[in-house]
């Protein structure tokens, strides 16, 4: 086990303030979703996170640990949380401009940089600590597949509701 600092510091209180302003605006912003689709994209924001840094930071891999400690504590279940309002503001965005599918390529790839950015910044911060060699460009193409996916599941999931009504 490996232990990077003791205190309550900026990793921590970077984890925080992402909820609460994610979170917060989800809350105050204009419903655009109803709360199960609301829901959906939220949770699956948290279980990509989950899924993917418990497939990438654990043996056989290990490449990194999040935050202090490299055992799972209260404050890493909090960090995969942050991920819950960028998948909803990523469909919120995309549905609200209705971005063409020529422009989809585009806004894919902005999205992607900003998640990269943000995970730099994290990691700056100590959230994240690679190993084995690990380096933040290897994330990338994770950000383009899952968005993606996120608004394949998005269209196909309207089509299904539209058939129902």
């Amino acid at each position: 086990m490996t232990i990077y600092d003791h205190s309550f510091n900026q990793n921590e209180w970077f984890v925080i303030i992402m909820n609460i302003v994610g979170f917060g605006a989800i809350f105050f912003m204009k419903k655009r979703f109803s709360f199960n689709i609301s829901l959906f994209l939220v949770l699956f924001g948290i279980f990509v996170g989950f899924f993917f840094d418990h497939t990438i930071s654990i043996e056989p891999f290990n490449f990194y640990n999040v935050n202090d400690n490299s055992s799972f504590q209260l404050i890493d279940f909090f960090s995969y949380t942050m991920f819950g309002p960028s998948s909803y503001f990523f469909i919120y965005i995309w549905d609200r401009f209705k971005i063409p599918f020529k422009y989809c390529f585009f806004y894919i790839l902005c999205w992607s940089l900003f998640g990269v950015s943000l995970e730099w910044f994290a990691h700056v911060l100590g959230v994240y600590h690679y190993r084995k060699g690990y380096m933040i460009f290897y994330s990338f193409p994770f950000y383009p597949i899952v968005q993606i996916i996120l608004i394949c599941l998005f269209i196909k999931g309207n089509q299904s509701i539209k058939k129902m009504t």
